[in-house]
């Protein structure tokens, strides 16, 4: 196999072919034959001219792609929404916030349902975190979002309410798909809904192989934060550590604690965690929400 160049060998090689070219050009100075002299000194400076362009292009064009951190926009809350549509063409969707109320109300409130069609036939990989209605982490976000510890609360369990409501339109979905026959297994993507109980830090969307995040800060909302974008690298970037640490917060194992929904098994259906559910909403609460649900 022949090893890559890293963009410093690419440089000297650079440097070399306008060097080569010049001696080129220089030696068609001292021949007569008008013939081989135009043919010389074209072939010189045709290596000069590539040597130097590549140089240039390589030196400044690809020293501007390698930053790996931008400022989409100094506020969250006025991105180009078109940057949230971007989930439904990928195949890895990760996110990460503490209620994720607005991805949620999009899943619940879709009439296409696009997410279930990408999760059931195109193989979408999905995993949602959002932090616990209990978590002691809620009274400092609290603060920070000028908001009561009480509203923040409530605004976290109709996170968990919307998350029964999306199980219940991916399992009718699901069960629809597999009655008619059409439910092709080796398409079917995966679901991971989990809650963390600490600080998450940052708010996370990733699409592939790009991540949109941002910061939360003591002093001001998450939407009033900037929305920062890093996409994969040949080398370890800043992408790799915020997938890293979406990675660290992801549960070890099937934590009946943490774990509100799995689909990850091709041919079974989603799987809801009735008792952690149930603890955060009432039973009677959930059940009115399943059964509020259309067919």
């Amino acid at each position: 196999m022949i090893k890559k160049l890293d963009r410093k060998h690419i440089l000297i090689i650079n440097v070399v072919v306008a060097i080569v070219g010049g001696s080129i050009l220089i030696l068609g100075f001292s021949i007569h034959e008008s013939v081989w002299r135009v043919l010389i000194e074209a072939t010189g400076t045709s290596l000069i001219a590539t040597g130097f362009v590549n140089f240039l292009d390589k030196l400044l064009v690809e020293a501007q792609e390698s930053v790996d951190i931008e400022i989409v926009s100094m506020r969250r809350a006025r991105p180009n929404r078109s940057i949230y549509g971007l989930k439904y063409s990928a195949q890895k969707v990760d996110i990460l916030g503490v209620s994720l109320a607005d991805v949620l109300k999009e899943f619940t409130r879709d009439s296409k349902r696009e997410m279930v069609d990408c999760v059931l036939k195109q193989s979408t990989r999905l995993r949602l975190l959002l932090v616990h209605p209990d978590s002691k982490f809620l009274v400092q976000r609290a603060s920070e979002d000028h908001i009561t510890w009480e509203e923040l609360h409530e605004r976290q369990l109709k996170s968990v309410e919307m998350i029964v409501k999306f199980y219940k339109i991916l399992l009718d979905e699901y069960q629809r798909e597999e009655r008619a026959g059409s439910l092709r297994t080796r398409n079917v993507g995966s679901v991971e809904i989990d809650l963390i109980d600490v600080c998450p830090y940052i708010s996370l969307f990733r699409t592939d192989n790009e991540i949109y995040w941002g910061l939360y800060t003591s002093h001001k909302t998450g939407e009033e934060t900037p929305l920062f974008f890093s996409k994969k690298m040949d080398k370890e970037g800043m992408f790799e550590n915020l997938k890293d640490h979406f990675y660290g917060l992801l549960p070890k194992d099937n934590n009946e604690n943490s774990s509100l929904l799995r689909m990850i098994i091709k041919d079974q259906p989603p799987n809801l965690n009735r008792h952690l559910v149930n603890q955060l909403l009432g039973a009677q609460k959930v059940d009115e929400v399943l059964k509020g649900i259309p067919q």
